[in-house]
């Protein structure tokens, strides 16, 4: 029997984004909510688990990598996921799975052109800009601090890593072959530069033809393509999406500006009732009590409306200066505020941005893994919640992904599911 193949995400978003092109190339893909492990019961030839560790010091998510990795001993490791932007202790994530892998060798292209994420001469690009230069590098849980990616995953014992250039990548297959395993000779790990979605799809042409020795590292772009060289490239419609038996509920907890603009436009154009939740008052107000407050506000809009949004607002100057626990008491609100209206309302559906946001509500809910039904957009991903209850679909966006058009094209998928037509 094969062994079971797991994928390594730091954060649910990621790991769903994952899990949604794999299940769109035809393979059964779980992502479960903790840990590695999926119920018995719980049919599927993927799991796509979330280590929570974006946020963590490097000891701390070194930890956690290799607890995952222990806890699933007899799988094997198939991906680890990285951010586009490469936030968080990504040198040491990846010292701690060589630790528990030194047969293998990493090839690391964290670049994602279908969200303006690009890799050239080493470099980090977001939308053409270094990424430590833009609001990446004033991320509040974990700013990018530099471009080269060969500095992003400097120290915590890791190898100098060995540059694969564009021109290498876009030589013909035999050659390309020549310069991988001529670069991975060098050191054990390898960074790719890669422009374009076709530049992802020929470094997953020779990482297929490599084998098991060399561990892809990754945004959703590579793990895409890679998924198609895996599967038949084909949709996998196990369960038609039912229904929606309940309201929708948006949820922005990225403090991201694309996410704060999205949201924004799809109270506008789907004339979407936005609640925001004030940063001072959810500092200075236990979590559970703000929620309650919120609580109430929301409910007699989703009773009437079928769908309310709540974000976060903006912290005025002069305001709280310790962003890491503001940001983490924002996310407890949230996620308090969302169980509070499932008992109260019920809900059918969730529209999420951000992967501790995300987490946060699953958790809250009683939820043990996610089904990926559907890819509605890269990295927009809809899925089952199970193992809570209800079971609500969930639409789980990355904090800073998408153009203002994003929102708005998941409200259209929740229409088609029965959530009626936009009123704007």
């Amino acid at each position: 029997m094969k062994a079971m193949r797991i994928i390594l995400a730091d954060d649910l978003s990621g790991a769903l984004e994952v899990a949604g092109g794999w299940h769109l190339c035809g393979h059964r893909v779980a992502v479960p909510l903790k840990g590695p492990v999926l119920p018995p019961h719980v049919q599927a030839d993927a799991c796509v688990t979330n280590t929570d560790s974006r946020g963590c010091g490097p000891a701390e998510a070194a930890r956690r990598v290799r607890q995952a990795l222990g806890d699933a001993r007899g799988a094997f490791l198939a991906y680890k996921k990285v951010d586009s932007t490469l936030r968080g202790p990504v040198a040491a994530e990846l010292s701690a799975v060589l630790a528990d892998q030194p047969e293998r060798k990493l090839l690391v292209a964290p670049a994602n052109p279908a969200a303006g994420r690009t890799v050239q001469a080493g470099v980090l690009h977001v939308e053409g800009v270094p990424v430590a230069e833009t609001v990446f590098g004033q991320d509040p849980l974990s700013p990018v601090l530099h471009s080269r990616i060969a500095d992003i995953v400097a120290g915590s014992g890791l190898p100098p890593p060995v540059r694969l250039p564009l021109s290498a990548v876009r030589l013909s297959f035999a050659y390309r072959q020549g310069a991988m395993a001529d670069a991975l000779s060098r050191s054990p790990v390898v960074v790719a530069d890669a422009v374009t979605d076709q530049d992802l799809h020929r470094l997953a042409e020779v990482l297929w033809a490599v084998g098991e020795s060399v561990l892809p590292v990754g945004s959703g772009g590579l793990a895409a393509a890679l998924a198609v060289r895996q599967g038949a490239a084909r949709r996998l419609v196990e369960e038609p999406p039912a229904a929606l038996d309940g309201p929708v509920l948006v949820v922005c907890g990225s403090r991201h500006p694309a996410s704060r603009r999205q949201v924004a436009r799809l109270a506008r154009e789907a004339s979407v009732t936005l609640v925001e939740v004030d940063p001072l008052v959810a500092q200075a107000v236990p979590p559970k009590a703000c929620a309650a407050y919120l609580a109430e506000r929301i409910e007699p809009t989703l009773r009437r409306e079928r769908v309310a949004a709540v974000s976060v607002g903006d912290t005025p100057a002069g305001g709280p200066t310790d962003a890491g626990n503001l940001a983490g008491r924002l996310v407890t609100v949230l996620a308090h505020t969302v169980a509070a209206l499932e008992d109260r309302v019920g809900l059918g559906g969730l529209l999420a941005t951000g992967g501790q946001t995300g987490q946060a509500i699953c958790e809250a809910l009683g939820g043990q893994w996610l089904a990926p039904i559907e890819q509605i957009a890269p990295a927009l991903v809809a899925a089952r919640l199970h193992g809570g209850g209800r079971e609500p679909l969930v639409l789980l966006k990355p904090g800073g992904f998408g153009d203002q058009e994003t929102m708005l094209r998941a409200w259209q998928w929740l229409c088609r599911q029965g959530l009626g037509r936009p009123r704007g």
